[in-house]
Formats: structure tokens, sequence, C-alpha cells
């Protein structure tokens, strides 16, 4: 979704895009355009204290117009 530069209503102007979600890190494989799921073979699976949540990226080109867009997101297990 695309919000406005109070970053509390969503916008309808932004470049003609479609933001894409991009694996940083963590025990996860990305299983289709905007799907994961638990990699239970992950180097360090087994470590809490050093893999504790995945890092995920989305990102949106830019055009001629609008800027890109960048956010990045930690989802940990509680």
């Amino acid at each position: 979704m695309f919000v406005d530069s109070t970053r509390t209503v969503l916008s309808q102007h932004h470049a003609q895009v479609r933001p894409r979600v991009v694996l940083i890190s963590g025990p996860a494989i990305q299983t289709g355009e905007y799907t994961f799921r638990l990699d239970p073979d992950y180097f360090g699976n087994d470590s809490k204290r050093l893999w504790s949540g995945i890092t995920l990226c989305i990102e949106a080109d830019g055009d001629a117009i609008y800027k890109s867009a960048v956010q990045e997101l930690n989802l940990r297990k509680r």
C-alpha cells in the first residue's frame, strides 16, 4: 500500500509499480511473490538468541514523478 506524507492516509498518487518483498535474513524460504514459510534447515535455527525473527525489505521503484520507496520489516516470534 502507498500512503501520503502524513503516513496515515492511503494514497492513489504513486508510481505505477507493484511493491516487491525481499528476504534479507532469517529462517524463512520465499515460496511465492508475497509468501514465505519457515525453513527448518536454516543454519542456526536452534540458537534462539541469534535467530529470533526474519527481516524483510519491501521495495517499490519510482518513476519520473515519484521517488522509490523502501521499508524494512523485522518479524519476531514471541
